[in-house]
């Protein structure tokens, strides 16, 4: 399925449920791409909340590298398989 065709049935489904005054206020908002820009950070931020407040001071001050050591996790994984 495409990425449009799969919003547009989310979109479908949701309008079917909405009421008119929650979709005009939707539908008057300008400001899309920053929300999905907040929801994806919000999304990866998740994975922070794995952590102890010691490692997770470690990744915020830059002594660990998070973006390597999960590409490192990934290679392990796939050639562990």
């Amino acid at each position: 399925m495409s990425a449009s065709r799969n919003i547009a049935e989310i979109l479908a489904g949701y309008v079917n449920k909405a009421d008119a005054a929650d979709l005009a206020k939707l539908v008057a908002r300008t400001d899309w791409a920053e929300l999905a820009k907040w929801e994806e950070a919000r999304r990866a931020a998740r994975l922070l909340a794995m952590f102890d407040d010691d490692d997770l001071a470690r990744i915020a001050s830059g002594q660990i590298n998070l973006p390597s050591l999960l590409e490192e996790a990934d290679a392990e994984q796939k050639g562990g398989r």
